[in-house]
C-alpha cells in the first residue's frame, strides 16, 4: 500500500507541474481576473 501511495502522489506532483507550465494563463485566470490583460499584452 504504501509502494501504491508514493507513486500515486508522485503523479500527482508531476501532473500540477505540467499543468501549471502548459496552462499558466488559464491559472492566472482563475486566481486573478486583473491577470487576464497582462497576460493579453505579453501576447
Amino acid at each position: 500500500m504504501q509502494i501504491i501511495g508514493e507513486a500515486t502522489g508522485d503523479l500527482q506532483t508531476v501532473f500540477d507541474v505540467h499543468w501549471e507550465i502548459a496552462v499558466p494563463e488559464r491559472i492566472k485566470s482563475k486566481t486573478n481576473l486583473k491577470t487576464k490583460s497582462e497576460v493579453t499584452k505579453i501576447n
